[in-house]
């Protein structure tokens, strides 16, 4: 999760999963530790949009998805 890997709950070659990532703060604060795969879901297209923009420099390693994680 992206509060664990802040940290230190995620070894460094891990993935990264966000539930509710909402804008990508902690999920690219967790890229910046991990070398692992990250994952973001949130329910909000504006959201979204500005987690991708955030999370851009991690390349494809970094994947942001809307939906709603209950489904």
């Amino acid at each position: 999760f992206g509060v664990g890997a802040l940290y230190g709950g995620v070894p460094p070659g891990d993935d990264v999963l966000d539930l509710g990532c909402g804008t990508g703060t902690l999920l690219a604060a967790a890229g910046a530790t991990t070398r692992g795969r990250l994952a973001g879901v949130d329910i909000s297209a504006a959201a979204i949009a500005r987690a991708r923009e955030r999370c851009a420099p991690f390349g494809a390693r970094a994947e942001i998805a809307q939906a709603d994680f209950l489904d």
